[in-house]
């Protein structure tokens, strides 16, 4: 199993192009053995330092050969234009169980 914890910095004033975003990829992942095990939006006046991000998700896939598969996938491959317009970088922390 493979966990993914993703910090999602989006591009000031494009939390809508985000949220359509999301809506379209999500459902992406049950085809490739993932999941969305956590998603929550943390605030300023949190316990964080530095640049707070939009979004903390975290995920899980089956193994690494159907994360691979999920991120090769034409699907989501069609949602870059999304992507690009909405996120300004996504930080991701890896971790096998």
């Amino acid at each position: 199993m493979l966990h993914l914890t993703l910090l999602i910095f989006v591009k000031e004033g494009k939390e809508a192009a985000f949220a359509a975003y999301e809506e379209k990829m999500i459902p992406l992942l049950a085809r490739y053995n993932g999941r969305l095990l956590y998603s929550m939006q943390p605030n300023a006046d949190d316990t964080m330092k530095g640049e707070v991000p939009h979004e903390i998700q975290i995920l899980s896939f089956d193994s690494r050969t159907d994360y691979q598969s999920y991120m090769d996938s034409p699907q989501r491959r069609a949602l870059d234009y999304l992507r690009k317009e909405a996120i300004e970088k996504i930080v991701t922390i890896e971790g096998d169980e």
